[in-house]
């Protein structure tokens, strides 16, 4: 009960908290955009963050049913797209801000480059990307196959794309089976806390 209490409360606090992934890309969004495009959504947790306010016309895709339903019942995006994000049904230079947060690397690497120039087209003004560094395990959960990581970016090649990189989390395995989560109680509780106070360094 204790850990469930840890984790509900830091991932309340976490978004809040500078230096972290979602406060990071909320620091870096274009706050006079108008319309969001939040690419592999999930449940649409980090849009509950970036539009708490109201301010963007979002629309979440994503492949998994489960997780657009959820998001559905949640109210996190204005609209939803079903789709695969290779796919998309989506017109040339039609949202302000193309969000693709942990998303890519689930795709293969010659997928994920298509995806970059795909964006390129839909966004407007801006695209914010946010991958892990290196090989993090992800086994899939509530039988969503989608959530295998099958690539990985680095800071350079990122840059190559003209992207501005920003670091985050410690420069070790991650994931349900990295070493992180692999501590004992208390102090595996408290791995996202550990996470967080790492990202200053980094």
């Amino acid at each position: 009960m204790v850990s469930n209490r840890w984790g509900e409360l830091l991932g309340k606090v976490r978004p809040y908290v500078p230096f972290t992934t979602w406060n990071t890309a909320w620091r870096s969004l274009d706050k006079r955009g108008k319309s969001i495009l939040d690419l592999g959504c999930g449940k649409g947790i980090p849009m509950k963050f970036f539009n708490r306010h109201k301010q963007f016309h979002s629309v979440g895709a994503d492949i998994f049913r489960l997780d657009v339903v959820r998001a559905k019942t949640q109210g996190t995006h204005d609209d939803y797209l079903l789709c695969d994000i290779q796919k998309l049904p989506i017109k040339t230079k039609s949202f302000d801000i193309v969000l693709c947060l942990e998303t890519l690397e689930h795709l293969e690497k010659e997928e994920g480059e298509r995806l970059l120039k795909e964006m390129e087209k839909i966004a407007r003004k801006q695209i914010i990307i946010s991958t892990p560094v290196g090989k993090f395990e992800r086994p899939p959960t509530d039988g969503n196959t989608w959530q295998e990581h099958k690539s990985t970016y680095g800071p350079t090649e990122l840059r190559a794309h003209d992207y501005q990189v920003k670091g985050y989390g410690l420069p070790i395995p991650g994931g349900d089976r990295g070493l992180i989560a692999r501590l004992p109680e208390p102090f595996g509780s408290l791995r996202r806390f550990i996470w967080v106070l790492a990202s200053v360094i980094t």
